[in-house]
């Protein structure tokens, strides 16, 4: 995790150097780059010049998500088709080779993870499950102990806790 950290430090401080354009400061002084805007909420995602995922409100508030508890901020981003956020991440930063994988620009897993882990709503559960559905094998079996741990709630319908057993399943085999 921390490697992917190091890797969106030198993305942000090589794109500040190259298209200082693309970062805003928000009203606390702090250089960020808007990655994914969500009109809905009002809210905006982006990543600040050190690397940080940060989300800004409708206040013009900006959240550095620096803990586990702060990807609450974010689920509201599952409402989000997960293709709408892939595109809105390539048109917004282009092609670089400094990040190969999407991931690491945007916190997918961790908002799944946080989703899966947290919540005690069908809704964002199943919305987490269709962000899941988009993701490489490699961050699927990442996320096998929240999937575990999504399977513990006792409020889901027997269809979402089938289809989390079925990924499960599908985990086991791979």
């Amino acid at each position: 995790m921390e490697s992917m950290k190091h890797k969106r430090i030198a993305f942000t401080k090589e794109t500040y150097a190259k298209q200082p354009s693309k970062f805003v400061v928000s009203n606390t002084g702090t250089l960020w780059m808007p990655l994914v805007e969500y009109k809905k909420t009002e809210m905006t995602f982006g990543i600040d010049i050190d690397g940080n995922w940060v989300v800004e409100t409708s206040g013009n508030k900006l959240w550095i998500i620096g803990e586990e508890y702060q990807y609450l901020y974010c689920m509201v981003f599952l409402e989000m088709p997960f293709a709408d956020i892939k595109n809105a991440l390539m048109s917004r930063i282009g092609e670089t080779d400094q990040i190969a994988d999407i991931g690491g620009i945007f916190p997918f897993v961790e908002i799944i993870r946080f989703a899966l882990e947290n919540s005690i709503s069908e809704y964002w559960i199943e919305l987490a499950m269709n962000w899941f559905d988009e993701l490489d094998a490699a961050y699927k079996h990442a996320l096998k102990p929240s999937l575990e741990k999504a399977i513990a709630v006792k409020r889901l319908f027997q269809k979402t806790k089938h289809r989390v057993q079925r990924e499960l399943k599908r985990l086991s085999w791979s």
